[in-house]
């Protein structure tokens, strides 16, 4: 290609980082001989861009801009990452999705590769701007990828995403759907909306909560809730806490397989089964609705039921700390332990804002220490 420095200069400034149709580039003067020079891509006819942007997911949005027809935005994974949600990256199964864009109904736009047109009347409130690209507001993001999905389970990963990036909410997202229920796809959005929760960490502890809830059918869990002994001293913050049962659910990604992960994995591990709770670990394996019987199987006999609680309430305020007490002589699993007097636990709750369906009382309930197992005589 020639001294890559050398190449560089001749991108036209106004190009630099960007990219522009042919006409608007014509009228700021850049030439034709340097258009079809190698500085300049053309990542769709009539549009130039920056041969030398990084290539990535904001490449691919800025390559779609000059596309846009008047009062059309970026929209569906594309606008939730320029939001924040930098996990939907536009990559589903090792293939790109294509960019979504909105536009009014009265306007015509041609499809092209790598390119979903949308044709749906958006209000004022509906759009906004990020990194200079005019993109749906957060809110509208959240109820296009929602009611667009293919199934409810791919639109909480959406708003537990934008959730988790701070810019909406569930409750935001159904709001947003009452004023507009008329969209299509309404039923599935509203489900998503609803089933969506705040402290979401990935799509992958998503994935768990709704294999745990929807196929499994077991009680909603807390997610990511800080854990800490009586003394305060911090134990962890697993991905998912069943406070009654007393198993903990966690999903181990491909991150975790490194030694330095794994050996904080197993150290936290330790220390959450010392006090009293069951670790459940689960791979992209498990969480297939087909192995929710398993699920099922691992929360009622991992989690012997010897618990009992209340929640302590600060100044008649709303109860921020669950204290959990397991019976003597007993573990998390049913296994017999060392005739120590009680472990406690403090389940330090952060503030709930979200839909998620929890009792103002712990329904714990106090269980029998498991008998020991008995030997036989054979070796």
């Amino acid at each position: 290609m020639g001294d890559p420095a050398a190449v560089r200069s001749e991108v036209p400034d106004v190009l630099v980082g960007a990219a522009l149709r042919r006409g608007e580039l014509l009228r700021r003067g850049v030439t034709d001989s340097r258009l079809r020079s190698q500085a300049v891509r053309r990542p769709f006819r009539g549009v130039h861009a920056d041969a030398a942007a990084p290539p990535g997911v904001l490449r691919r949005i800025r390559d779609v801009v000059p596309l846009l027809p008047p009062g059309g935005v970026v929209g569906g994974w594309a606008a939730a990452w320029l939001h924040g949600a930098r996990c939907l990256d536009g990559r589903a199964g090792g293939t790109e999705l294509p960019v979504l864009v909105c536009v009014p109904g009265t306007r015509r736009m041609r499809p092209r590769p790598g390119v979903r047109v949308l044709r749906s009347e958006l209000r004022e409130d509906d759009v906004a701007e990020v990194s200079g690209v005019p993109v749906t507001s957060a809110v509208r993001t959240g109820l296009d990828l929602a009611r667009l999905s293919e199934t409810p389970r791919r639109g909480v990963v959406a708003v537990d995403a934008l959730w988790a990036a701070g810019v909406t909410t569930g409750p935001a997202v159904l709001a947003h759907l009452e004023e507009r229920p008329r969209l299509h796809g309404s039923p599935v959005a509203r489900g998503a909306a609803t089933l969506a929760v705040a402290g979401v960490r990935s799509p992958q502890e998503t994935a768990l909560r709704m294999l745990w809830l929807l196929d499994a059918g077991l009680p909603v869990p807390l997610v990511n809730h800080r854990v800490v002994d009586l003394d305060g001293h911090h134990l962890g913050r697993p991905d998912l806490l069943d406070e009654e049962a007393g198993v903990v659910g966690e999903f181990d990604g491909r991150g975790h397989l490194a030694l330095d992960v794994s050996t904080v994995d197993h150290v936290r591990q330790e220390g959450l089964e010392r006090h009293g709770l069951v670790v459940a670990r689960f791979t992209s394996l498990d969480v297939r609705p087909e192995h929710a019987r398993r699920t099922v199987w691992r929360r009622t006999t991992l989690g012997d039921g010897a618990w009992s609680g209340r929640v302590r309430g600060r100044g008649g305020s709303s109860a921020d700390r669950y204290v959990a007490t397991r019976s003597s002589g007993t573990g998390g699993s049913g296994r017999t332990g060392p005739a120590t007097s009680r472990t406690s636990l403090a389940f330090r709750r952060r503030p709930v804002t979200g839909p998620v369906r929890l009792s103002a009382r712990v329904r714990g309930r106090r269980g029998t220490p498991a008998p020991a197992p008995r030997r036989s005589g054979r070796r």
